[in-house]
């Protein structure tokens, strides 16, 4: 229907003053980090719009660039547009996950599942962003004193043992926060709100990785990840381990590059770090015995590690 009536347009900040406040506070003293951006509503009459403002137009571009290239999608906002630094996306209603439970462990499955199938290949880790900041970022940390020299000589020296030959590369939502993942209210599909999280051209599994150490339990892994391959996702169970390491190194790093070094545990760091490696070991054997029992099945199958697919291993 045209609009007789004047136009009515106006903005208010997504968030209130008390967290306002509290995010402000907490940036002087470095124990939160905005990644330079803001959130506002847009009300035009009588429809709601998001609208992301970023501090840069290489980031603008970028995430304009990643929710294009995905396409129209219901776990997403529909995009409007991007002006300058801006991006506007469709206000999506509905509540947040709040826990995770098998109740609603298929709908994250076909989540993901749509992440990962929309596009995704078969590569050699060190042909990859993160298979060449991998060993840059353990050096980084060794040499500021937060990785023990065991543990970097057991990442350098054994490295066949635990990072993948091949992965798996595509799309991923990497910060899997159950508070921007909401219930779309006409559908009850999940929608990823914070839309900056969705990467084109990285791993697929970072995502994953980050929910293990947030609400994807032990007792949940295994019957989501049934659920994932049977809906059609790359399968990247055997190297999720070496993930996991990936995320603590890279999130170690950031937090000092953001200058939050003083809440860095570094003898809790490098437990977590060793549980991991221990996994990443183990899933290393399983996978390289499946591939002695098996030789001629499943070629090209990412999640063997070391010798991956029969093929000797890369060299990062």
């Amino acid at each position: 229907m045209l609009r007789t009536n004047p136009m009515i347009y106006k903005e208010k900040p997504a968030y209130g003053v008390t967290k306002r406040f509290r995010r402000r506070l907490l940036s002087v003293f470095n124990l939160w980090n905005r990644e330079g951006y803001d959130v506002r509503y847009v009300y035009i009459n009588k429809k709601r719009y998001k609208k992301v403002i970023f501090h840069s137009e290489s980031k603008t571009n970028r995430v304009h660039g990643d929710l294009t290239a995905f396409g129209p999608s219901l776990h997403f906002p529909a995009v409007i547009g991007q002006h300058r630094n801006t991006v506007w996306v469709e206000f999506v209603q509905g509540p947040a996950i709040r826990s995770v439970d098998t109740g609603n462990l298929t709908r994250l499955a076909d989540f993901y599942a749509a992440v990962y199938r929309r596009r995704h290949r078969l590569v050699a880790l060190c042909d990859t962003i993160e298979g060449h900041d991998f060993y840059r970022d353990l050096e980084f940390l060794h040499d500021t004193e937060l990785l023990s020299d065991r543990l970097y000589r057991d990442l350098v020296d054994h490295r066949d043992e635990i990072v993948p030959a091949m992965v798996w590369v595509g799309f991923d939502y990497t910060d899997p926060i159950t508070a921007n993942l909401v219930l779309r209210k006409d559908t009850n599909v999940i929608c990823a709100i914070d839309i900056k999280n969705l990467y084109s051209e990285t791993l697929i599994g970072r995502g994953i990785a980050k929910a293990r150490s947030r609400w994807l339990s032990d007792g949940l892994t295994e019957p989501f990840f049934e659920q994932l391959l049977a809906k059609g996702a790359p399968d990247f169970q055997g190297y999720l381990p070496f993930l996991e390491v990936l995320y603590q190194v890279r999130r170690t790093k950031t937090m000092v590059l953001q200058g939050q070094i003083k809440s860095l545990r570094p003898a809790e760091l490098n437990q977590r770090l060793e549980g991991s490696i221990q996994q990443a070991r183990a899933a290393s054997r399983r996978q390289q015995a499946r591939c002695s029992a098996e030789p001629h099945s499943k070629q090209g199958n990412p999640s063997r590690m070391g010798t991956a697919a029969g093929q000797p291993a890369h060299r990062l």
